[in-house]
């Protein structure tokens, strides 16, 4: 029997974090799919959607509708990132996704290229994803100091939870 697409490990962690948009680029049906189940995890948040054809795919153009829509996503005021994620057919064509901007407007860019053909499982999607933001954070702390927030410090402790709750993952 046919499998999920593994692409949705990375989607159900992206749409759970806050302040995280999400962009998919790959078939249409492959889109629908994902976004069709993903409302059953509890994840009422829009999948942005780049389509493309096979002229736009083969001149890159495709490349340029992500970026264009990168940059008109990029609202400080609404996300702290954008994840954009190749599926099959993108990464497969050679979908460029590093040469997007690491940054817009003070809004993170991440691509992720998450092919059914090379990532098997939900488990190693959502490591992609993982190991994507980590990555970017790396960067982040070898650049300098993180700035104090805006807001100044609070006298009150404060609690950070990391991770996802989710009894069944496999």
């Amino acid at each position: 029997p046919q499998a999920m697409c593994p692409a949705f490990g990375s989607l159900r962690v992206g749409l759970r974090m806050r302040r995280v948009a999400t962009v998919l680029s790959g078939s249409a049906c492959c889109v629908y799919g994902l976004t069709f189940v993903s409302h059953f995890y509890g994840a009422r948040r829009s999948v942005g959607y780049v389509p493309f054809n096979s002229e736009s795919l083969v001149t890159g153009k495709l490349f340029e509708d992500i970026r264009d829509s990168v940059h008109e996503m990029a609202d400080p005021s609404r996300y702290d990132a954008i994840v954009v994620t190749n599926l099959c057919v993108p990464t497969a064509s050679g979908v460029p996704l590093r040469l997007l901007p690491k940054e817009i407007n003070g809004v993170r860019i991440i691509g992720i290229n998450v092919p059914g053909f090379g990532v098997p499982t939900h488990a190693e999607a959502k490591d992609v994803l993982a190991g994507a933001m980590l990555n970017y954070a790396r960067q982040e702390v070898a650049a300098g100091p993180v700035p104090a927030p805006a807001a100044g410090r609070s006298d009150r402790p404060t609690v950070t939870l990391l991770g996802e709750i989710f009894p069944a993952d496999p």
